[in-house]
């Protein structure tokens, strides 16, 4: 934590922010709209002034780019001109649905086709499913390893990971527990129960019965909560992202049954003309 503030009061770091922050956002308008016309058009008119477009059919395509990238923008639904703007709009006056509720499923929406909505497979929503899961598994399984009190340690010679607690040592999934007293009842036995060499049961039987045990434990809890933290900032886009495509190819599920139920008029419904 103190090399990470060390780091935001830097002195290069802090004159830069301000530039980083215009080229963060910058990027995530790029991201959202697939182009940055926009953007440029400001800096045209910072250095040029106000000097505005005399030809007509050249205003109509700025104007035209402006209002696509403000759709973009919004809804994040890639389409290439106003007319698939129009047809989608069309789409859902026809449906009686809101672009925003469309927009849920944008990565299923092709304005190119008839239906608009394309039918996500079955096999897709179920591997997004399970590798939701998968992550989920993962980081609460480094979350049990790193974050519980104690030290996670590694035998050099023998190559055993374990758990160091103050008065006892404990397998990291919890599998055998050594306590303080069982050093003095039998070292054969300790030896035997974690896979210690020798000389590793004596140095950690010394340790637990002695104060070296709560130093290195607080040397070491600080380094592993970095840990889970570096490990968690790209699992967690990736758990999030995944649910984001489970959520889009249900509601993309979602638009096509309600289409189709629109699509069959009101005598199909069951519902008197």
């Amino acid at each position: 934590m103190e090399a990470f503030n060390g780091l935001l009061q830097s002195p290069w770091l802090q004159p830069a922010m301000p530039t980083l922050a215009f080229v963060a956002l910058v990027a995530w308008f790029w991201w959202r709209t697939g182009s940055i016309r926009s953007v440029l058009d400001r800096v045209w008119h910072l250095l040029a002034g106000s000097t505005d477009v005399n030809d007509p059919i050249l205003k109509e395509v700025l104007v035209n780019s402006r209002d696509l990238e403000r759709f973009r923008f919004t809804y994040r639904i890639k389409v290439d001109s106003l007319d698939h703007v129009h047809k989608l709009h069309a789409w859902s006056q026809q449906h009686r649905l809101d672009i925003a509720t469309v927009s849920k499923a944008r990565e299923w929406v092709d304005v190119t086709r008839s239906d608009l909505i394309k039918e996500p497979p079955s096999a897709f929503i179920r591997r997004r499913g399970w590798l939701a899961g998968l992550l989920l598994a993962t980081v609460y399984g480094l979350g049990a390893l790193l974050l519980p009190s104690g030290a996670l340690l590694r035998m050099k010679a023998s190559g055993t990971y374990f758990r160091l607690q103050e008065s006892s040592l404990q397998h990291p999934l919890w599998l055998w527990s050594v306590a303080s007293s069982d050093c003095k009842t039998s070292v054969d036995a300790v030896v035997r129960k974690t896979g210690f060499t020798k000389e590793e049961t004596g140095l950690m039987c010394g340790m637990l019965q002695g104060d070296g045990a709560k130093s290195l434990i607080e040397e070491n809890q600080a380094t592993q909560r970095w840990l889970f933290v570096v490990a968690l900032i790209p699992l967690g886009f990736w758990f999030f992202s995944t649910t984001w495509q489970l959520g889009a190819a249900r509601a993309a599920l979602a638009l096509r049954r309600r289409a189709a139920v629109t699509d069959q008029g009101p005598e199909d419904e069951g519902v008197e003309p």
